[in-house]
């Protein structure tokens, strides 16, 4: 039934752009995380375990979403700052040297141009 299951999802996915595949992976991944946390707490039910010990098992598992979910939004920030320094560097400018007005009148003048609207 595995197989079969993974041989659909392929087929589904083919021919998708990358962006979009990546998003039915982490949507999977979600959906895996949430199955296992259900298992986790099924098995704790059936040994016998207390509100308070179930309350602590769920309290831990949100708290480790959190750091997965901050090491992520660090890690796209990362991503991000070295695109847009990359951008500046092939156009010229001194990524070390602007200041966050000079990057809001850069961001301005870019979304005018992708517009082609006058400033």
């Amino acid at each position: 039934m595995k197989e079969e299951l993974k041989n659909k999802l392929l087929i589904a996915i083919e021919g998708l752009p990358e962006r979009r595949i990546n998003d039915i992976i982490k949507i999977a991944q979600i959906l895996k995380h949430s199955w296992l946390l259900e298992l986790e707490i099924r098995a704790l039910i059936e040994k016998g375990a207390s509100k308070p010990e179930l309350g602590k098992v769920i309290e831990n598992m949100v708290r480790i979403d959190r750091c997965l979910e901050k090491k992520e939004l660090e890690r796209n920030f990362e991503t991000a700052r070295d695109s847009f320094r990359k951008w500046c560097e092939e156009r010229g400018i001194e990524y070390e040297q602007l200041t966050d007005e000079r990057v809001m009148e850069i961001v301005d003048e870019e979304i005018h141009k992708i517009r082609k609207e006058p400033i």
